[in-house]
C-alpha cells in the first residue's frame, strides 16, 4: 500500500510500539483509581466526567498542540526548506501533517471515548437528560478536529513572523484553546442552554455542533490554502474575502440589535481587530514588497492579488463597511470612527514594517512593542494629567467619539502619513523600488 510519505514519516516518528502499550495502561489505571476510589453509586458519572476531561486533554489540547508542532520543528531543524522542494504537494503536505501527527491522540482519545460511553451505559444517562450521547461525542470529535486544523493553520502562518518563535505562539495558542474549551464546557451541562443568534433561539449544543461543520472545511481549506501559498503555488483571489464575510456576517448575529447599522458596527470592530493580529504576526518581509512592486509595474493582477498578505483584505473590507456609514447621518460619526480606527491600525502596520526593515535591528517585535505601549497607554496618560481628560490633543493617541471629525481623521492621518514618508525613504535606501515595467 502506497501511504502519503508525510504521514508515514510522521507515523513511524510518532507512533512507537512502547506508545502504543503505554496509552492503554496508563488510561487503564486512571480508570481502575477512578472506579475503585469513586462512590458505587456515582462511578457511572465519575467515568463519564474522566471520559470528557481525558478527550478534551489529548486530542483537543496535545493533539492540537502536536499538529502545530509538527511543522514548528522542521523549522527549527533547519529541515523545512528542504521539505517544500520536495515532490510532495500541498494537499499530500496538510493531510499528512494533520493526521500523523494527532494519531497518537487519537489512539488515546477514542479509548476514551469508550470510558465515556461506559460511563453513559453505568448510571451517568440517569443525571444527564439534556442531550443524547451521541450529540455529545459528535461535539468532541468536531471539537477535536477543528482544533488541531487550527493549530497547523496558525503554526503555517505565523512560521515566518511572530508566530516563528515559541513563545509568542505557544502563547497565541493557550488563549484560543481556554476560550475554545470555555465554550465547550458551557454546552456540555447538565441543562438545556440556549443562544439567540440574530432572530433565532436555539439549543447551544446544537448551534456549537452546526458551527463547527461549517468552520470546520473552512479551516481545512486555510490549511491548504497557506501551503501552497508556502510552496509557491498562486491561490485564487475569492476565498479570502468570502470568508472573511462570512466570518463577520457570523459574529454579527450574536449582537442582539436589530439594527443592521449595529451589526454593521461588530462586523467593522471584528475585521480591523483581525486585520491588525494578521499584521502584527507577518512576516513582514522585504521581498513581498519588492514582489508586489514587480507585479504591480508588469499589469499582472492574479500575482499582485496573490502576493498581499492577508491582513489587506481585512482592513480594506473595514473601509468599505465605514464609509457605507458616511451618508447615513445617524451613523455618521460611527462611520467617522471607523476611519479613525482604521488610520490609526494602518499607522502601526506602518510602524511595524519600519522597524522590521532596519538593518540594524535585531530583534524589532521589541521595538513594536514598546511603541505600541508607548502610543496607547504611557503617552495618552501622561498627557491626561497635563491636559485634562476629553482634551483634543488626547485624539492624537485614541479616537474619542465626541471629538469633531475633522479632527478624528486628521490626528491619525498625519501620523500616518509621517509613517509612509519614513517608511518610503527606508525602502528606497533599501533599493527595493526598481522600475520593473520594461523587463
Amino acid at each position: 500500500m502506497n501511504l502519503n510519505p508525510e504521514f508515514q514519516r510522521l507515523l513511524w516518528l510518532h507512533v512507537t510500539p512502547g506508545r502504543l502499550l503505554a496509552m492503554p495502561s496508563l488510561i487503564g489505571l486512571i480508570v481502575a483509581l477512578t472506579w475503585f476510589s469513586a462512590d458505587p453509586n456515582e462511578r457511572g458519572m465519575m467515568l463519564y466526567s474522566l471520559g470528557i476531561a481525558g478527550f478534551i486533554l489529548l486530542p483537543l489540547f496535545w493533539g492540537a498542540r502536536q499538529s502545530g508542532e509538527s511543522l514548528r520543528q522542521e523549522l527549527e531543524e533547519n529541515t523545512w526548506e528542504a521539505q517544500r522542494m520536495s515532490v510532495l504537494g500541498p494537499w499530500q503536505l496538510t493531510w499528512g501533517k494533520l493526521l500523523g501527527s494527532t494519531l497518537l491522540s487519537w489512539y488515546g482519545g477514542l479509548q476514551l471515548l469508550g470510558v465515556l460511553g461506559a460511563g453513559w451505559v453505568l448510571g451517568a444517562r440517569a443525571e444527564l437528560t439534556a442531550y443524547p450521547l451521541f450529540k455529545v461525542v459528535l461535539l468532541l470529535l468536531l471539537a477535536a478536529l477543528f482544533m488541531q486544523g487550527l493549530s497547523l493553520l496558525m503554526r503555517i502562518y505565523m512560521a515566518r513572523g511572530f508566530g516563528a518563535r515559541r513563545r509568542g505562539s505557544d502563547a497565541i495558542y493557550l488563549l484560543v484553546f481556554i476560550y475554545f474549551i470555555g465554550i465547550i464546557v458551557s454546552a456540555l451541562g447538565d441543562r438545556i442552554s440556549y443562544i439567540e443568534w440574530y432572530d433565532y433561539r436555539l439549543v447551544q449544543l446544537d448551534f456549537i455542533i452546526a458551527s463547527l461543520l461549517f468552520w470546520g472545511p473552512w479551516v481545512l481549506f486555510g490549511c491548504y490554502r497557506q501551503m501552497r501559498r508556502e510552496l509557491m503555488f498562486r491561490n485564487g483571489p475569492f476565498a479570502w474575502p468570502l470568508f472573511l464575510i462570512a466570518l463577520a456576517t457570523y459574529v454579527a448575529g450574536f449582537l442582539h440589535e436589530q439594527a443592521l447599522a449595529n451589526h454593521l458596527i461588530l462586523s467593522l470592530a471584528l475585521l480591523l481587530a483581525l486585520g491588525y493580529l494578521l499584521a502584527l504576526t507577518d512576516a513582514r518581509s522585504p521581498l513581498t514588497l519588492r514582489h508586489l512592486h514587480i507585479a504591480w509595474h508588469r499589469g499582472h493582477s492574479l500575482a499582485f492579488s496573490d502576493q498581499l498578505p492577508l491582513w489587506v483584505m481585512p482592513l480594506l473590507l473595514a473601509l468599505l463597511a465605514a464609509l457605507a456609514f458616511i451618508p447615513v447621518g445617524q451613523q455618521f460619526a460611527a462611520g467617522v470612527w471607523g476611519l479613525s480606527l482604521l488610520l490609526f491600525a494602518l499607522r502601526d502596520i506602518g510602524l511595524m514594517h519600519y522597524y522590521s526593515f532596519s538593518p540594524s535591528m535585531r530583534r524589532p517585535e521589541l521595538a513594536i512593542g514598546f511603541s505600541l505601549i508607548a502610543a496607547y497607554l504611557l503617552f495618552p496618560l501622561l498627557l491626561g494629567q497635563l491636559v485634562g481628560k476629553g482634551h483634543p490633543l488626547l485624539t492624537l493617541f485614541w479616537p474619542h467619539p465626541d471629538q469633531p471629525a475633522i479632527w478624528l481623521l486628521l490626528a491619525p492621518g498625519l501620523q500616518l502619513l509621517l509613517v509612509v514618508i519614513l517608511l518610503r525613504a527606508r525602502l528606497h535606501a533599501m533599493h527595493l523600488f526598481t522600475d520593473y515595467s520594461t523587463r
